[in-house]
């Protein structure tokens, strides 16, 4: 068999590449389930939202977005309902979107956080809605917080953070969280409702080292690593701080137009309404 020059130079630089590819650890040989042995190159793409969001009013630095693959939140689901219905009883007020908890789809996400933070879309005004409630239970429906609260200045998207006296969720543990809201004062309606589930996770030390590295896109790792919650807190507050910078608007519908996911909510205000927990006008 022969070969003529321009052949045998496209072989030793594929070689010296491939060499080359093995010494940096970027191609490896690794074992598949089945017992075979394959190559595998390890990619130096970073986020499936966006590769650089922080730069720029205007955010029009960076890689093609079309470029850059969406995080997969899907996943086999839990009870709860993303959106309220229209249950039987419960007050009938027209909106333009329901009231939206922003969870995947399976109801359930996790989180790395001692006492997460919770979104809620609210379509509702104080006056609409005067009272609510907000409850934490564990997989046994026992509560571990339950708490009523009133609203101000909604509609809108509102976080509702644990507070410091809520006790911290463990490592591990699944809880089914509920966000209730009444159009009477008495409470004497049938509520509207989103609930959905939450587990914490550990922070393992390549994590914590993952997101020291990545600065302000912190979120960009939360979402690679499935952790639902702590990547929508992340890039929410982002949005809240620089509400004109169209690679974080852009993230924002990305990140809940993911698979498993599918929301159509907008990004916060810079001016967020508030959930007042521990308030009750009843």
């Amino acid at each position: 068999m022969t070969y003529n020059v321009w052949t045998l130079l496209q072989r030793s630089v594929l070689l010296g590449s491939l060499l080359g590819a093995i010494a940096n650890g970027s191609l490896f040989i690794q074992p598949s389930e089945a017992g075979e042995t394959f190559l595998s190159v390890r990619s130096s793409l970073v986020s499936p939202i966006l590769n650089n969001s922080s730069g720029g009013s205007n955010g029009d630095s960076g890689s093609s977005e079309s470029e850059e693959e969406d995080p997969d939140f899907s996943g086999d689901g839990r009870p709860g309902s993303q959106t309220a219905g229209d249950g039987r009883g419960a007050c009938q007020i027209p909106v333009d979107r329901p009231l939206t908890a922003l969870i995947p789809q399976s109801n359930w996400g996790q989180t790395t956080a001692a006492r997460p933070t919770f979104w809620v879309y609210v379509p509702y005004s104080e006056q609409e809605m005067p009272v609510g409630e907000f409850v934490l239970q564990k997989s046994n429906r026992e509560d571990v917080y339950r708490v009523p609260f009133t609203l101000d200045g909604t509609p809108g998207l509102v976080p509702v953070q644990l507070p410091d006296t809520a006790p911290a969720l463990q490592p591990g543990e699944s809880y089914r969280w509920y966000f209730k809201v009444y159009c009477s004062e008495d409470k004497t309606n049938v509520p509207l409702f989103v609930q959905g589930w939450v587990q914490r996770i550990a922070a393992s030390k390549a994590l914590q080292q993952e997101l020291a590295a990545a600065g302000a896109r912190q979120y960009q790792v939360f979402a690679d690593r499935g952790l639902w919650y702590d990547a929508l807190s992340h890039l929410a507050r982002l949005q809240q701080q620089n509400p004109h910078n169209r690679r974080l608007q852009q993230a924002w519908q990305r990140l809940l137009g993911a698979q498993g996911v599918d929301l159509d909510v907008p990004p916060p205000a810079a001016t967020l309404p508030q959930v007042v927990l521990g308030s009750d006008r009843s």
